[in-house]
């Protein structure tokens, strides 16, 4: 984890100690689950291009192309390797929200920042490498195009419970509803990411076939 991760922990603890209810400190919980994950996965690719890109394996393109080995298999290894790279930041993470999470009271919506945080584990790799394979160009060009591309998915993905937990700060919902906040935040990443899933899966997909029969690979 990088020295930035440290300090999301730090504001994240700060953070949960401000805040008084629990349903508020469950949003809290999701919301830092999704930003940091994703963050990382930001952090990973942006630290081991030559790992992570499509374009930098033009040697290794060529071999699989005169093995008929599909680039798509190897654009899925790519993402299952950052998955497993994430594990590490994953498994502290989850340290973090269960010691937040067991001075509640436990409840069924104790558990839905879990599935933001697996559900980030999932679609962290995804906003980071689906459009690789259209970037053919040099590293500091590849930079820029993939920080345009990633920045859409997270828009509308880490965007908006940024938003919701900002407004927190002014309105107070009554007890009895608090729960009503982090359900609807976990349901909403949830669809977000099932949504990304397939449609930047897709994205990808064509990007690779455009790439098997480039001259870059020729």
């Amino acid at each position: 984890m990088s020295t930035e991760a440290g300090f999301y922990f730090g504001i994240f603890k700060a953070l949960s100690d401000l805040v008084g209810s629990p349903d508020s400190r469950y949003t809290l919980a999701i919301v830092f689950s999704a930003l940091f994950l994703i963050h990382q996965g930001f952090e990973l690719r942006k630290n081991f291009p030559h790992i992570f890109l499509m374009n930098m394996e033009l040697k290794k393109f060529l071999l699989y192309k005169m093995s008929d080995f599909p680039l798509w298999q190897l654009y899925l290894s790519k993402l299952n390797l950052m998955r497993l790279m994430l594990v590490i930041p994953f498994f502290f993470l989850t340290i973090t929200n269960t010691i937040l999470i067991l001075k509640l009271n436990l409840t069924i919506l104790s558990f839905s920042w879990l599935i933001v945080q697996i559900s980030s584990l999932w679609i962290s790799p995804v906003i980071q490498l689906y459009w690789s394979p259209y970037i053919q160009g040099k590293i500091e060009t590849t930079e820029d195009q993939l920080l345009m591309a990633q920045t859409i998915p997270r828009k509308y993905l880490v965007v908006p419970l940024l938003y919701s937990l900002y407004l927190l700060l002014f309105i107070r919902f009554p007890d009895k509803w608090g729960w009503v906040v982090p359900l609807i935040l976990s349901v909403y990443f949830s669809i977000g990411v099932l949504f990304s899933h397939f449609i930047l899966g897709s994205v990808a997909k064509k990007g690779v076939r455009q790439l098997e029969s480039s001259s870059f690979i020729s």
